[in-house]
Protein backbone atom coordinates (compact mmCIF):
# COMPACT_ATOMS: atom_id res chain seq x y z
CA UNK A 1 0.00 0.00 0.00
CA UNK A 2 1.40 3.67 -1.09
CA UNK A 3 1.18 6.25 1.45
CA UNK A 4 0.89 9.79 1.07
CA UNK A 5 4.37 10.19 1.52
CA UNK A 6 5.66 7.58 -0.99
CA UNK A 7 3.16 8.80 -3.18
CA UNK A 8 5.26 12.36 -2.97
CA UNK A 9 8.28 10.67 -3.28
CA UNK A 10 7.19 9.40 -6.27
CA UNK A 11 6.16 11.98 -7.97
CA UNK A 12 8.75 14.56 -7.01
CA UNK A 13 11.17 11.45 -8.69
CA UNK A 14 8.95 11.89 -12.00
CA UNK A 15 9.43 15.23 -12.12
CA UNK A 16 13.43 15.53 -11.71
CA UNK A 17 13.37 12.42 -14.87
CA UNK A 18 10.82 14.91 -16.33
CA UNK A 19 13.32 17.76 -16.01
CA UNK A 20 16.44 15.54 -17.32
CA UNK A 21 14.58 14.92 -19.98
CA UNK A 22 13.89 18.24 -21.11
CA UNK A 23 17.00 19.67 -20.53
CA UNK A 24 18.88 17.37 -22.52
CA UNK A 25 16.14 17.72 -25.39
CA UNK A 26 16.91 21.79 -25.07
CA UNK A 27 20.56 21.24 -25.02
CA UNK A 28 20.47 19.26 -28.59
CA UNK A 29 18.45 22.32 -30.03
CA UNK A 30 20.95 24.30 -28.77
CA UNK A 31 23.87 22.77 -30.63
CA UNK A 32 21.82 22.20 -33.75
CA UNK A 33 20.99 25.57 -33.87
CA UNK A 34 24.36 26.96 -33.18
CA UNK A 35 26.09 26.15 -37.01
CA UNK A 36 23.30 28.90 -38.55
CA UNK A 37 21.19 31.65 -37.32
CA UNK A 38 18.05 31.65 -38.91
CA UNK A 39 17.62 34.22 -41.42
CA UNK A 40 20.98 36.19 -40.41
CA UNK A 41 23.48 36.76 -42.69
CA UNK A 42 27.47 37.97 -41.65
CA UNK A 43 30.07 38.81 -43.71
CA UNK A 44 33.29 38.60 -43.44
CA UNK A 45 33.47 34.89 -41.91
CA UNK A 46 36.88 35.57 -39.82
CA UNK A 47 38.18 38.80 -38.91
CA UNK A 48 41.89 38.66 -38.63
CA UNK A 49 43.81 41.66 -37.44
CA UNK A 50 48.00 42.35 -38.99
CA UNK A 51 49.93 44.86 -38.85
CA UNK A 52 48.94 48.16 -38.05
CA UNK A 53 45.34 47.43 -38.31
CA UNK A 54 43.39 48.16 -35.51
CA UNK A 55 39.67 48.62 -36.65
CA UNK A 56 37.48 46.29 -38.75
CA UNK A 57 33.98 46.04 -39.86
CA UNK A 58 31.51 43.12 -39.45
CA UNK A 59 28.18 43.47 -41.50
CA UNK A 60 25.14 41.52 -40.51
CA UNK A 61 21.82 41.43 -43.09
CA UNK A 62 18.45 40.00 -41.67
CA UNK A 63 17.22 37.86 -45.05
CA UNK A 64 14.05 36.85 -42.88
CA UNK A 65 10.34 37.36 -43.05
CA UNK A 66 10.30 38.92 -39.42
CA UNK A 67 12.15 41.65 -37.16
CA UNK A 68 14.96 40.41 -34.96
CA UNK A 69 17.06 41.21 -31.97
CA UNK A 70 20.46 40.01 -31.95
CA UNK A 71 23.04 40.51 -28.84
CA UNK A 72 27.06 40.48 -29.87
CA UNK A 73 29.06 38.84 -27.28
CA UNK A 74 32.86 37.18 -26.95
CA UNK A 75 33.27 34.06 -26.22
CA UNK A 76 36.43 31.43 -26.18
CA UNK A 77 36.51 28.45 -28.25
CA UNK A 78 39.21 25.49 -28.95
CA UNK A 79 39.32 23.60 -31.81
CA UNK A 80 39.47 19.31 -31.55
CA UNK A 81 41.92 17.85 -33.91
CA UNK A 82 38.63 16.36 -35.89
CA UNK A 83 37.75 20.05 -36.34
CA UNK A 84 34.60 20.28 -33.88
CA UNK A 85 34.57 23.31 -31.90
CA UNK A 86 34.28 23.56 -28.19
CA UNK A 87 32.90 26.46 -26.01
CA UNK A 88 35.06 26.70 -22.65
CA UNK A 89 35.54 29.42 -19.69
CA UNK A 90 39.38 28.72 -18.84
CA UNK A 91 41.50 29.59 -21.61
CA UNK A 92 44.31 27.90 -19.77
CA UNK A 93 48.14 28.60 -20.95
CA UNK A 94 47.49 27.07 -24.19
CA UNK A 95 45.25 29.18 -25.70
CA UNK A 96 46.08 32.56 -26.51
CA UNK A 97 42.86 34.88 -26.14
CA UNK A 98 41.57 38.54 -27.41
CA UNK A 99 38.85 39.30 -25.54
CA UNK A 100 40.22 41.77 -22.96
CA UNK A 101 41.78 43.40 -26.31
CA UNK A 102 38.65 43.88 -28.45
CA UNK A 103 36.03 46.44 -28.41
CA UNK A 104 32.86 45.89 -29.83
CA UNK A 105 30.22 48.19 -31.16
CA UNK A 106 26.87 48.46 -30.86
CA UNK A 107 26.51 45.08 -28.58
CA UNK A 108 22.77 44.73 -29.52
CA UNK A 109 21.08 45.21 -32.64
CA UNK A 110 17.41 45.12 -33.89
CA UNK A 111 17.01 44.33 -37.79
CA UNK A 112 13.94 44.86 -40.00
CA UNK A 113 13.07 42.24 -42.84
CA UNK A 114 15.95 42.59 -45.57
CA UNK A 115 18.06 45.54 -43.13
CA UNK A 116 21.39 45.66 -42.44
CA UNK A 117 24.10 46.73 -39.85
CA UNK A 118 27.96 47.30 -39.39
CA UNK A 119 29.60 46.61 -36.21
CA UNK A 120 32.97 47.95 -35.08
CA UNK A 121 35.69 45.69 -33.89
CA UNK A 122 38.24 48.01 -32.45
CA UNK A 123 41.70 46.25 -30.86
CA UNK A 124 43.31 48.13 -28.19
CA UNK A 125 46.65 48.09 -27.01
CA UNK A 126 47.79 45.77 -29.84
CA UNK A 127 51.27 47.21 -29.43
CA UNK A 128 51.50 45.84 -25.65
CA UNK A 129 51.22 42.26 -26.98
CA UNK A 130 53.71 39.82 -27.68
CA UNK A 131 54.88 38.31 -30.79
CA UNK A 132 52.29 35.87 -31.79
CA UNK A 133 49.10 34.80 -32.84
CA UNK A 134 45.78 35.60 -30.09
CA UNK A 135 42.02 34.57 -30.80
CA UNK A 136 38.71 34.93 -29.38
CA UNK A 137 35.14 34.64 -31.29
CA UNK A 138 32.47 36.96 -31.80
CA UNK A 139 28.89 35.49 -30.94
CA UNK A 140 25.76 36.72 -32.40
CA UNK A 141 23.15 35.66 -30.69
CA UNK A 142 19.45 35.53 -32.06
CA UNK A 143 17.10 35.94 -29.21
CA UNK A 144 13.66 34.19 -29.04
CA UNK A 145 9.87 36.38 -29.71
CA UNK A 146 7.86 37.84 -26.92
CA UNK A 147 4.90 35.30 -28.12
CA UNK A 148 1.38 35.22 -26.52
CA UNK A 149 0.69 32.83 -23.05
CA UNK A 150 -0.79 30.38 -25.77
CA UNK A 151 1.67 29.88 -27.96
CA UNK A 152 4.29 29.06 -26.20
CA UNK A 153 5.32 25.81 -25.38
CA UNK A 154 4.71 24.79 -21.92
CA UNK A 155 4.48 21.46 -20.11
CA UNK A 156 2.94 20.99 -17.05
CA UNK A 157 4.02 18.34 -14.43
CA UNK A 158 2.34 18.49 -10.91
CA UNK A 159 3.09 22.38 -10.31
CA UNK A 160 5.87 22.53 -12.60
CA UNK A 161 6.11 25.13 -15.52
CA UNK A 162 8.37 24.59 -17.99
CA UNK A 163 8.87 27.16 -21.56
CA UNK A 164 11.38 25.60 -24.37
CA UNK A 165 12.55 28.35 -26.64
CA UNK A 166 15.11 27.19 -29.19
CA UNK A 167 17.68 30.32 -29.59
CA UNK A 168 20.08 30.54 -32.89
CA UNK A 169 23.40 31.73 -32.94
CA UNK A 170 26.53 31.89 -34.69
CA UNK A 171 30.19 32.92 -34.27
CA UNK A 172 32.83 34.48 -35.97
CA UNK A 173 36.79 34.25 -35.03
CA UNK A 174 38.40 37.73 -34.38
CA UNK A 175 42.92 36.86 -34.80
CA UNK A 176 45.22 38.99 -33.67
CA UNK A 177 48.45 38.28 -35.97
CA UNK A 178 51.38 40.16 -34.38
CA UNK A 179 54.52 39.77 -35.50
CA UNK A 180 55.82 37.90 -39.11
CA UNK A 181 53.20 35.62 -40.01
CA UNK A 182 54.39 31.78 -39.19
CA UNK A 183 51.99 28.75 -40.80
CA UNK A 184 51.98 25.97 -42.92
CA UNK A 185 50.57 22.38 -43.79
CA UNK A 186 52.08 19.33 -44.30
CA UNK A 187 50.30 16.02 -44.92
CA UNK A 188 50.30 12.53 -43.22
CA UNK A 189 48.58 9.29 -42.94
CA UNK A 190 47.30 9.49 -46.07
CA UNK A 191 45.16 6.83 -47.84
CA UNK A 192 42.42 6.23 -50.29
CA UNK A 193 40.03 3.34 -49.31
CA UNK A 194 36.83 1.68 -51.00
CA UNK A 195 34.08 1.09 -47.67
CA UNK A 196 31.06 -0.50 -49.40
CA UNK A 197 31.80 0.79 -52.82
CA UNK A 198 32.30 4.38 -51.88
CA UNK A 199 35.73 5.92 -52.15
CA UNK A 200 37.04 7.77 -49.08
CA UNK A 201 40.49 9.57 -48.51
CA UNK A 202 41.88 9.77 -44.95
CA UNK A 203 44.50 12.04 -44.08
CA UNK A 204 45.92 14.11 -41.35
CA UNK A 205 46.81 18.17 -41.50
CA UNK A 206 49.85 18.90 -39.30
CA UNK A 207 50.40 22.62 -39.04
CA UNK A 208 53.64 24.17 -38.39
CA UNK A 209 54.60 27.55 -36.85
CA UNK A 210 53.44 29.92 -34.51
CA UNK A 211 50.40 30.67 -36.43
CA UNK A 212 47.23 28.95 -37.53
CA UNK A 213 46.10 28.18 -41.28
CA UNK A 214 43.03 28.88 -43.08
CA UNK A 215 42.50 27.82 -46.63
CA UNK A 216 40.97 25.26 -49.34
CA UNK A 217 41.97 21.35 -50.00
CA UNK A 218 41.35 20.32 -53.41
CA UNK A 219 41.36 16.75 -54.08
CA UNK A 220 42.14 15.66 -58.09
CA UNK A 221 42.02 12.97 -60.12
CA UNK A 222 44.86 12.62 -62.33
CA UNK A 223 44.35 9.67 -64.98
CA UNK A 224 47.61 7.98 -66.75
CA UNK A 225 46.79 9.95 -69.78
CA UNK A 226 44.38 12.80 -70.25
CA UNK A 227 44.06 16.08 -67.78
CA UNK A 228 43.28 16.01 -64.04
CA UNK A 229 39.44 16.14 -63.18
CA UNK A 230 38.18 17.88 -59.70
CA UNK A 231 36.75 15.47 -57.68
CA UNK A 232 36.48 17.80 -54.12
CA UNK A 233 37.12 21.29 -53.02
CA UNK A 234 36.73 21.90 -49.42
CA UNK A 235 37.23 26.12 -48.99
CA UNK A 236 37.74 27.69 -45.54
CA UNK A 237 39.81 24.76 -43.89
CA UNK A 238 41.30 25.66 -40.38
CA UNK A 239 44.24 24.22 -38.26
CA UNK A 240 43.83 26.99 -35.28
CA UNK A 241 46.69 26.98 -32.41
CA UNK A 242 47.46 25.79 -30.34
CA UNK A 243 46.44 22.86 -32.26
CA UNK A 244 49.25 20.91 -34.39
CA UNK A 245 46.95 18.85 -36.36
CA UNK A 246 43.84 18.09 -37.77
CA UNK A 247 41.73 14.86 -38.75
CA UNK A 248 39.88 14.56 -42.11
CA UNK A 249 37.96 12.15 -43.71
CA UNK A 250 36.55 13.15 -47.34
CA UNK A 251 34.07 10.89 -49.44
CA UNK A 252 34.64 11.58 -52.76
CA UNK A 253 32.39 11.54 -55.59
CA UNK A 254 32.26 8.54 -58.60
CA UNK A 255 32.38 10.79 -61.95
CA UNK A 256 32.62 9.52 -65.47
CA UNK A 257 36.18 8.42 -66.72
CA UNK A 258 37.52 8.41 -63.12
CA UNK A 259 38.87 4.75 -62.76
CA UNK A 260 40.21 4.32 -58.33
CA UNK A 261 41.83 1.34 -59.78
CA UNK A 262 44.41 3.37 -61.95
CA UNK A 263 46.06 6.57 -61.61
CA UNK A 264 46.86 8.88 -58.85
CA UNK A 265 45.07 11.54 -56.53
CA UNK A 266 46.29 15.20 -55.84
CA UNK A 267 46.05 16.47 -52.68
CA UNK A 268 46.57 20.17 -52.58
CA UNK A 269 46.31 22.70 -49.66
CA UNK A 270 46.67 26.76 -50.37
CA UNK A 271 46.97 28.32 -47.02
CA UNK A 272 45.71 31.83 -47.91
CA UNK A 273 45.59 35.51 -46.67
CA UNK A 274 42.94 36.81 -47.58
CA UNK A 275 42.38 35.93 -51.30
CA UNK A 276 46.31 35.43 -51.57
CA UNK A 277 47.97 32.30 -51.16
CA UNK A 278 50.68 32.46 -48.54
CA UNK A 279 52.18 28.75 -49.15
CA UNK A 280 51.25 25.46 -50.29
CA UNK A 281 51.55 22.11 -49.86
CA UNK A 282 50.46 19.01 -52.33
CA UNK A 283 51.03 15.27 -52.27
CA UNK A 284 50.07 12.66 -54.84
CA UNK A 285 48.76 9.24 -53.85
CA UNK A 286 49.23 6.26 -56.44
CA UNK A 287 45.91 4.45 -56.58
CA UNK A 288 47.39 1.20 -57.58
CA UNK A 289 48.63 0.37 -54.62
CA UNK A 290 45.23 0.91 -53.50
CA UNK A 291 42.93 -1.63 -55.34
CA UNK A 292 42.41 -4.08 -52.73
CA UNK A 293 41.95 -1.89 -49.96
CA UNK A 294 38.24 -2.49 -49.71
CA UNK A 295 37.29 -1.31 -46.26
CA UNK A 296 33.54 -2.58 -44.76
CA UNK A 297 31.61 -0.41 -42.41
CA UNK A 298 32.26 -1.98 -39.04
CA UNK A 299 29.09 -3.70 -37.71
CA UNK A 300 29.11 -4.12 -33.75
CA UNK A 301 28.63 -7.05 -32.45
CA UNK A 302 25.13 -7.52 -30.17
CA UNK A 303 26.47 -9.56 -27.07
Amino acid sequence: MQTEGSLKIIREIGEIKYLALITALLVLVLISAETTAQGLLVLPRRVVFEGTKRTQELNLANSGMDTAKYTISIIEIKMNDDGTFEQVTDTGSTLKSLSKHLRIFPRTVILGPNEAQTIKIHLTNGGKLAEGEYRSHIYIKALPKEKPEGKQLKRMVSNLSLKLTPVFGLTVPVIARIGQYSGSITFSETEFQMVNDSPKLNLVLNRTGSMSTYGNLAVDYVPTQGELIRLEMVKGLAVYTPNQTRQLRINLPKKEKVDFGTGMLRVTYNNLSGDRVVNSTQEDIPLQSNIHKEVPDLIEEKK
